[in-house]
């Protein structure tokens, strides 16, 4: 009995730790999803930008340079914009062809949110999982090996607190 009760014990901790494991990844998964969703909002803002753009020539505007800090500038050419294309390199556009490249880092994006979301189902399955093993495991201890909840034939079964 000592040593089913010492394994019993080894296996909850053992669940026990699968879990604080999972939940952490979970967090950091969760932390991941809401930089991506971040990044998605800012790309639907990139892109309506440059739709608002169109036909704006001659327009002034506020134009940022950091947080919070912006200079008043005149908008002369709206056909085409400069826009970051990888390894620190800048490249001229037309608004269209931005927009089609901000689209697609934009669906890039959503495509990793679906994957994150998908693991993230992944490990609540398997928490799930230890949990419900955790609570049938120590439900057949509270209950007795022999009760079936209230199907027991025996009048006093091990603590199980069912009337038979």
């Amino acid at each position: 009995m000592a040593k089913e009760s010492k394994q019993d014990k080894n296996d909850a901790n053992r669940a026990i730790m699968e879990l604080q494991m999972y939940d952490q990844q979970l967090r950091q998964m969760e932390e991941q999803a809401r930089m991506v969703e971040q990044q998605v909002y800012e790309h639907e803002v990139m892109i309506l930008a440059l739709e608002n753009l169109k036909g704006k020539n001659g327009s002034e505007t506020m134009i940022p340079l950091g947080p919070g800090l912006f200079v008043k500038g005149k908008i002369e050419d709206t056909e085409k914009v400069y826009i970051h294309v990888g390894n620190k390199i800048i490249a001229s556009k037309k608004v269209e062809e931005a927009i089609k490249i901000i689209e697609k880092r934009r669906d890039q994006t959503m495509e990793s949110a679906d994957k994150i979301s998908t693991q993230m189902q992944k490990i609540l399955m398997k928490m799930t999982a230890i949990e419900s093993k955790m609570q049938g495991h120590s439900a057949e201890h509270v209950h007795g090996p022999s009760c079936n909840h209230g199907e027991c034939e025996d009048e006093d079964c091990s603590g199980c607190g069912h009337k038979h």
